[in-house]
């Protein structure tokens, strides 16, 4: 197996208080990568943060009686046998409701302390995996803790928040989970009903584990661990998805494990808004929603105060740059929007949000329009010079979704990207077009990389602490079989939602998507450093 390069420091804010059963322990922030070479010695950076070893860093529980505070999160310990707790899926609770079913371990309480089991006895530990909602994909870099008090509610919509921040509740410890989403949490406080959190991003899941032993190895069920599906399990960002003719993002969220309970129009209250792009599905199947049809995109773009509310805004292709349903004025809102801390996610033809943007948006990159003549499929080299890069095609291979390491097929290829300014953005994966010479069809240049995946962070120029939002340009299509489609293209028949999303099993580059989408939601850091 394959060692993931360096990840890069998640953390900006200068310290982060770590209440501890014996006391206070002050973690100092770390400025460098998982190598730890700017952190003490016996300390690796985990979680934006300098944190004692917890034993082994294999991934063993720690020898009897260690007393570690935090456990790094590389796991080595096999997780993925059946649970040894009944689950329990209690996630959230009210501000009356207390957090422990009882007070913490006292200096004359007959149980252990974390960190101080008898010599011959493991540490208090927890260990587990998590996936995404479905459960059908691991995550690698989740913040999984048990807090102190109650975790602050997380505010939906576009903002500025600094990378740890975003972690409340006072982490008595915590760790992060390894590229197979296994994660070791050791010296947990034992008793009943002991909260855990599992945060990315404003990804959140808190949920109680019905009993801790002291100094026992509690091995938890997936599906505790898994990210929530529907608000009644947890936090889920606020989304808002514009359809297209030639592409269904909408179906990969659905695909990732989010409710269809979750799919509303505005004022439904769900976490995923659809809105009709051109071509696109443009409203839901009778049995859904009453049938509502989805408000234009065109006309809810076009205002800035329509955007904020929202955490992530995911565009499908829409077969054409729209130019007509893109002015300045909506391209200008969207570049506030992704300053002002949102997210976005482009596919294809949508890149002509910076193609025809404001200067700085059209600095990033030149466009091409070429894609009806490249041969398909082909295959997709990521990019491994940089830590993320790396650590995406270690996340591909160890987890079996490719069998070639570092490298995944692509249907539906499309050759967007002219140049891309590498001072502003990042190349996450490529291709070698190949010409298919079809008839009065232009082919693409001739060049060895043409990239399929950049991303860029908000403002652009901005100092790296000050930038709050995030850009994604994908030529990678959801290349399942499903369909988004209002009739009008091709001869094509109307599909309403979810009627279009045909399939459940996700593609290699599929997995790629999802792997994109959820880096979108974390804090934001430089991706390369």
């Amino acid at each position: 197996m394959r060692h993931s390069s360096p990840r890069p420091c998640r953390s900006r804010v200068s310290t982060l208080l770590v209440v501890t059963v014996a006391g206070l322990l002050l973690l100092p922030s770390c400025r460098s990568d998982d190598d730890g070479a700017d952190c003490p010695p016996g300390e690796r950076e985990r979680g934006g943060v300098c944190v004692p070893f917890g034993g082994d860093p294999g991934g063993d529980p720690g020898p009897p009686g260690e007393a570690s505070d935090v456990a790094d999160g590389t796991s080595g310990l096999d997780v993925s046998e059946s649970p040894s707790v009944e689950e329990d899926t209690t996630s959230g609770r009210s501000s009356e409701d207390p957090l422990w079913s009882g007070d913490l371990p006292s200096e004359t309480s007959p149980n252990p302390q974390p960190g101080r089991c008898p010599a011959d006895q493991p540490a208090t530990t927890l260990t587990g995996r998590v996936t995404i909602p479905s459960g059908a994909l691991p995550l690698p870099d989740v913040t999984v803790y048990v807090p102190a008090s109650d975790p602050l509610p997380i505010t939906p919509g576009a903002q500025c928040v600094p990378c740890g921040e975003e972690i409340t509740g006072n982490p008595i410890v915590l760790t992060e989970t390894d590229n197979q989403g296994r994660f070791i949490l050791r010296n947990v406080p034992e008793g009943d009903n002991i909260p855990l959190v599992i945060q990315v991003g404003k990804w959140r899941r808190i949920v109680n584990v019905p009993r801790v032993e002291p100094c026992t190895v509690t091995a938890l069920p997936q599906d505790l661990t898994r990210l929530p599906r529907n608000q009644s399990e947890g936090d889920i960002p606020q989304f808002a998805v514009t359809t297209g003719g030639c592409d269904a993002m909408e179906c990969l969220l659905r695909k990732i494990g989010i409710d269809d309970s979750e799919f509303t129009p505005e004022a439904g209250g769900g976490r995923v808004h659809l809105f009709a792009g051109n071509a696109g599905t443009r409203r839901y199947a009778p049995s859904m929603n009453g049938g509502a049809s989805f408000t234009s995109a065109a006309s809810w773009w076009s205002n800035e105060n329509n955007l904020m509310p929202y955490d992530i805004v995911v565009m499908s292709c829409e077969c054409n740059e729209g130019t007509s349903s893109k002015p300045l004025s909506a391209t200008t809102a969207m570049r506030n929007f992704a300053n002002a801390g949102g997210r976005m996610f482009l596919s294809h033809y949508h890149y002509y949000w910076l193609r025809g943007g404001p200067d700085d948006f059209q600095s990033v990159a030149t466009w091409n329009n070429f894609g009806e003549n490249i041969r398909s499929p082909a295959m997709g080299t990521i990019d491994r010079d940089f830590d993320k890069g790396q650590q995406m095609a270690d996340w591909m291979f160890e987890n079996e979704i490719v069998d070639t390491f570092g490298r995944f097929e692509i249907r539906d290829v499309r050759a967007s990207v002219q140049t891309l300014n590498e001072d502003i953005a990042t190349r996450w994966a490529w291709i070698t077009p190949q010409c298919l010479n079809l008839p009065f069809i232009p082919c693409p240049p001739p060049v060895e990389e043409q990239p399929q995946y950049i991303s860029f962070n908000t403002p652009i120029g901005a100092q790296p602490d000050d930038q709050c939002g995030r850009v994604v340009h994908s030529d990678i299509h959801v290349s399942g079989g499903d369909r988004s489609s209002d009739g009008s293209r091709d001869g094509s028949t109307e599909v309403f939602f979810p009627d279009g999303c045909r399939t459940s099993e996700l593609t290699a580059q599929e997995a790629a998507l999802v792997f994109m989408l959820f880096d979108l939601a974390r804090c934001i850091v430089p991706d390369k450093i």
